[in-house]
């Protein structure tokens, strides 16, 4: 869409702007904030994208109302907790009588009439692997709601890692009628057709096994039983007519499918490995095109499958012509995906685009089956059963397996994004239709299993509609709009990322393919000529290599963006290395300053502030005043001062005066705007300003005059404020007072610290003086604290980890980062200190004043945790930031973990909270928009930090004009929100920066100590694995029921709880299984241990005591695997 027409339809309110999310476990789901709080608006498949990358400003057209999603698991949830059907609230006359007793919609009635015997109904699985499904249960749980950041209340923690533990393998023997393929990934589908094929030949002499491979990627997708040798499909031709039901056989008493449902096992293939087939083996197979086409390096003209029947059981091997243009379709099926499949695939050129071909008619199971988190069960994975070798076989064709992973990973028939995705279902009209299980038209594609669990299958798809659920009072809460992209309005992407360069399977001489670590970034293509000189002649000596590349073009007839190499940065793992390829992808300058940055500025170490400056300022030097910071702190940019005054007192807040450095125009000025913040990792800071100025002459050291901005109140007893001033001023730290040593102060009253366990006290002041300062600046403190949040403030904490660092800047230990009263003292009068300059700007200048706001919560996803949370009798009240606090912390004290609740319910009430931003008040119509939601005042604004935020800098200016200093800047409004806009996409890229810095030197703490065993609480429940708080770390890691140890699992639904019974086999012979049962909130022990790719890590939960792990023990390597690679682990 042309951008004239784009800006029209944004001001008629037809398209919407928004900001590109990209989910790093699934490249193909991404999502915009809805203006109106509404669910995120889905946006499916690169298609429907428009290249647009994460964190662009792009403009989406909503798709038709048809195509919109419906979220059945939230619709089972709500009929279950309501005791109440959702045909009654659409429809008053509707009469559950009138539905035959054995109808889907029926059966769903039926269970929510017996709400509790349904949720009591178990789903039995063995072991059995459960990454696959990770992709689906973060999609449909979307979680990509930005964490708050505001740093005067909020304490960041790193957020969950987005990380995929693909490192087993999971027995799976036989087949049964019922079973089903699987596809996940590209790159070893050929491999495992043909050790499929293989071992059917086998298993018509005796038992035999195979392996299910776990693979890192996207693709995934469920096929049905394949039809037989009579239904024949033609490239993509429709079957002349649906798949015959397989025999039925006898069963032994002894096999465990006679007393259990038969659901099926799952057979995983991976389609990448088609595209491995050399050329002599397609020769080989277009000389066969008379016989039947088997996997190409078996054709030895001595397998004597002619003379096999149908009715014998045998596997039907795959057409020529099928085999050709299965190849075909998965180099297509992989343009779609390019970041999905695995490394070292054969890709087209990157100008050069191909299409799918049609995959009507094709018989579908489950295939887009998702998972809805903590709401919602998926029951789609295999599992591992023993099975005879009478057992049917299943024929298959790569064929109809690839065309699956098409239909159910968001692509339609053309490879184009559909509206359903893996994120969710669409509704249920006629033009949002699929055909169904049996390939008839006239029916939508399976439900999510958490609906089928409950009877919310195909018959409901075809009673409602995406129109009938928007009828319901909670419609929002049920639908997901979704929509595609029509034009990228701002690229904010620094197109720059860290990865590596792998050949193509073709080692194409002219290109590489570039993987970057960041999952959200595609895939690119480099040309050959800026790889290094060796890299084609010896690519493995760059296995481990880091190389940051760029992107140059992606041509909208091109399904792969080009790029080139910028640098090369090290070996994969070393600290500096990891550190520089975070600094770059996020955009972050942290070059040396140019050697003219300060101008016709006279500054050096040794500068003084000149006597002409001070008179013209507020003299505070000979008062009592003194810093408290970090201990390791070297830009100290706020001090404060208490002194008694007649009746009252007078508290001051001074901060370095920064711009009287630097003036507006200047180089120095241009570079600090640019930075905008200061950035701070763990064993580094890249700071905003040059050293001199941050760490010299604006640091406010002890014993030296140094030049500050003030507000100073006189204050009563009681602490209410009587006067206010704000003005330049000139003081003289007398004390660098660190947290700890104001903390020692208030903890002992009585006792008089010597100097000696102070720093140096300057000036004529003494120990008694400083400590009965400290005791009284805290006694406002808590004054002003207690009134805060008897006005309705919020205050969310979460975990800081900080590191204790050798030499070599490498975490020997780490301890949490206590947030004690002395932290309190000083934050008080820095909120104090913001909220009266926002008032004085805004009152002075309503126009231009630069404020920072908090938005509410985002509604949608703060019903999900107090629903979540209240399906475990914990109560939130969510009408304002007040009752937030107060039912979180009536919650906390009523548990007997309390300590590990806060922490938990700290980190889920995080995810709906938006972030705070600067803005301009002049660009904003309602005042409302103004406010700070977690402070619950009108007006905030940052002014105590200019050495490290530019926003600071732009309000000391417009302070400076409002006290008469200096005249007001002439920027407009819109000029201001440009500035404002630029500021917090720096304090963002800094902020992930930083936690990305965490979660580095945490894998690199953890891999040095081979594991970490922890307590933990469950955050959640998903349907194969659950997510865990680790209580020392603050980290959110995933643990997944098949690396535990269990014999089994049970996933059932209690009172609206999600649980998982882990089933362990007790280490008495002959007693009953031990049972574990997981719920959220639960405390565990954990272990965490690290793999090979950094920052991944697999945690597992201890078992219980008196209990024996299931362990598969590792087989030797077929040909294959050892040359792919595959091998079982325990």
């Amino acid at each position: 869409m042309p951008l004239c027409e784009v800006q029209n339809a944004l001001k008629k309110g037809e398209v919407l702007e928004g900001v590109l999310r990209i989910n790093p476990r699934n490249y193909e789901d991404s999502f915009i904030s809805a203006p109106d709080s509404q669910m995120d608006i889905y946006i499916g498949g690169l298609h429907d994208r428009n290249r647009a990358l994460n964190g662009d400003v792009v403009a989406v057209l909503l798709k038709p109302q048809s195509e919109w999603k419906i979220h059945w698991d939230k619709i089972l949830q709500w009929e279950q907790m309501s005791r109440r059907s959702v045909h009654e609230v659409l429809d008053p006359n509707w009469d559950p009588a009138s539905v035959p007793s054995d109808s889907p919609a029926s059966k769903r009635e039926s269970s929510v009439a017996n709400a509790d015997e349904t949720r009591q109904t178990p789903t039995d699985v063995d072991l059995r692997s459960g990454e696959e499904q990770e992709k689906r249960e973060n999609a449909e749980q979307d979680g990509w709601g930005n964490l708050p950041d505001e740093d005067d209340f909020f304490s960041d923690s790193p957020p969950p890692s987005p990380e995929s533990n693909w490192d087993g393998l999971t027995h799976v023997p036989g087949v049964r009628p019922s079973d089903t393929i699987e596809v996940l990934g590209i790159e070893r589908l050929l491999g495992q057709v043909q050790e499929y094929v293989e071992q059917q030949k086998k298993s018509r002499r005796s038992k035999s096994s195979r392996n299910k491979v776990s693979m890192p990627c996207s693709l995934e997708a469920t096929l049905t039983p394949i039809p037989p040798p009579s239904t024949r499909f033609a490239a993509g031709a429709a079957a002349d007519s649906p798949p015959a039901p397989p025999d039925e056989k006898p069963q032994s008493e002894d096999d465990p499918w006679a007393t259990q449902d038969d659901h099926g096992t799952t057979f995983v293939f991976s389609p990448e490995e088609l595209l491995e087939v050399s050329e002599e083996e397609l020769e080989a197979c277009r000389q066969n095109v008379d016989h039947f086409a088997v996997a190409p390096d078996e054709l030895t003209g001595d397998e004597e499958w002619d003379n096999l029947s149908q009715s014998d059981g045998s596997v039907n091997s795959l057409v020529l012509e099928q085999h050709i243009e299965d190849m075909e379709f998965l180099r297509a099926a992989q343009d779609a995906r390019n970041n999905n499949v695995e490394d070292g695939v054969v890709l087209p050129p990157p100008d050069v685009d191909i299409v799918a071909p049609a995959a009507e008619g094709l018989p579908l199971s489950a295939c887009g089956e998702g998972e809805g988190g903590e709401n919602a069960f998926n029951s789609a994975a295999s599992a591992p059963r023993h099975v005879d070798d009478s057992s049917p076989a299943v024929n298959g064709s790569a064929e109809d397996a690839c065309k699956a992973v098409n239909r159910v990973d968001g692509l339609d028939e053309n490879g184009r994004g559909s509206a359903e995705g893996a994120h969710g279902k669409e509704g249920g009209s006629a033009s949002a239709r699929k055909k169904g299980k049996d390939g008839r038209e006239g029916k939508e594609a399976p439900p999510t299993s958490s609906a089928k669990s409950a009877g919310l299958g195909e018959g409901a798809r075809e009673d409602l509609s995406v129109a009938d659920i928007m009828k319901h009072p909670l419609w929002k809460r049920f639908v997901q709009k979704t929509g595609k992209v029509v034009n990228i309005l701002e690229g904010r992407n620094s197109k720059v990322t860290a990865g590596q360069l792998k050949l193509l399977n073709d080692k194409n001489p002219s290109w590489v393919l570039f993987s970057p670590k960041d999952s959200r970034f595609p895939r690119l293509m480099i040309p050959a000529q800026e790889c290094p000189p060796a890299f084609f002649q010896r690519p493995e000596d760059y296995a481990d290599t880091l190389f940051l590349a760029e992107m140059t073009e992606w041509l909208p007839d091109s399904t792969f963006a080009r790029g080139r190499l910028r640098k090369l940065l090290g070996k994969s793992g070393d600290v500096s290395v990891e550190t520089e390829a975070i600094l770059e992808s996020y955009g972050i300058d942290h070059e040396d300053f140019p050697e003219n940055v300060f101008g016709d500025l006279d500054v050096s170490e040794n500068w003084s502030v000149p006597e002409s400056e001070i008179v013209k300022r507020k003299d505070f030097r000979e008062q009592l005043v003194f810093t408290i910071d970090p201990k390791t702190a070297r830009d100290l940019d706020d001090a404060v001062s208490c002194r008694r005054v007649g009746d009252l007192w007078e508290v001051g807040v001074h901060i370095a005066d920064v711009t009287y450095f630097i003036k507006e125009g200047t180089v120095l000025d241009r570079i600090a705007q640019q930075r905008a913040t200061s950035v701070y990792l763990v064993q580094m800071v890249v700071p905003m300003l040059p050293r001199l100025l941050c760490d010299h002459l604006c640091s406010l050291h002890p014993g030296e005059d140094k030049l500050t901005f003030s507000v100073v109140w006189k204050m009563t007893d009681e602490g209410r404020i009587v006067e206010e001033w704000f003005g330049r001023s000139v003081i003289r730290s007398c004390c660098k007072l660190s947290y700890e040593h104001a903390q020692s102060m208030l903890d002992h009253p009585e006792e008089e610290c010597s100097p000696d366990s102070l720093p140096t006290i300057h000036e004529n002041h003494s120990v008694g003086e400083i400590s009965q300062a400290v005791r009284t600046l805290n006694r406002f403190s808590r004054i002003l604290r207690k009134r805060r949040f008897e006005n309705g403030a919020l205050r969310l904490d979460q975990l800081k980890v900080v590191f204790a660092l050798n030499t070599s800047s490498f975490p020997v230990g780490f301890s949490i980062y206590e947030h004690t009263e002395s932290h309190q003292l000083i934050e008080e009068f820095m909120l104090l200190a913001n909220m009266a300059v926002a008032h004085k700007l805004y009152k002075t200048y309503p126009e231009q004043a630069f404020l920072r706001c908090h938005p509410t919560p985002d509604e949608a996803q703060l019903y999900e945790v107090v629903t979540m949370c209240a399906a475990h009798d914990i109560h939130l009240d969510t009408a304002s930031a007040g009752s937030l606090q107060e039912s979180l912390k009536k919650a906390c004290d009523e548990h007997e973990d309390s300590g590990f609740l806060i922490c938990v319910l700290t980190n889920l009430l995080s995810k709906p909270m938006k972030m705070a931003e600067y803005f301009c008040a002049g660009v904003r119509d309602d005042p409302i928009l103004y406010a700070h939601y977690a402070l619950n005042v009108p007006l905030y604004t940052h002014f105590t930090s200019p050495i490290r935020r530019y926003a600071d800098v732009v309000v000391h200016r417009q302070l400076a004009a409002a006290v008469g200093n200096e005249p007001l800047p002439r920027h407009s409004p819109k000029e201001l929100q440009a500035v404002a806009k630029h500021c917090n996409e720096k304090k963002t890229n800094a902020r992930l920066a930083g936690e990305l810095s965490t979660e580095l030197f945490l894998y690199l703490f953890i891999r040095e100590c081979n594991q970490f065993e922890d307590r933990g609480m469950v955050t959640g429940v998903m349907e194969h694995a659950f997510d865990v708080l680790s209580l020392s770390l603050g980290i959110i890691k995933r643990v997944y029921c098949d690396k535990l140890g269990a014999r089994r699992f049970k996933r059932r639904k209690d009172g609206g709880k999600n649980v998982i019974e882990l089933h362990y086999q007790s280490a008495e012979e002959g007693a009953k299984d031990v049972v574990e049962a997981i719920t959220a909130f639960k405390t565990v022990d954990i272990v965490i241990v690290t793999l090979p790719e950094i920052l991944k890590y697999q945690v597992t939960v201890k078992p219980p005591p008196g209990t024996v792990p299931v362990v598969l023990a590792k087989k030797e390597d077929s040909p294959r695997e050892r040359k792919t690679g595959n091998y079982e682990k325990c």
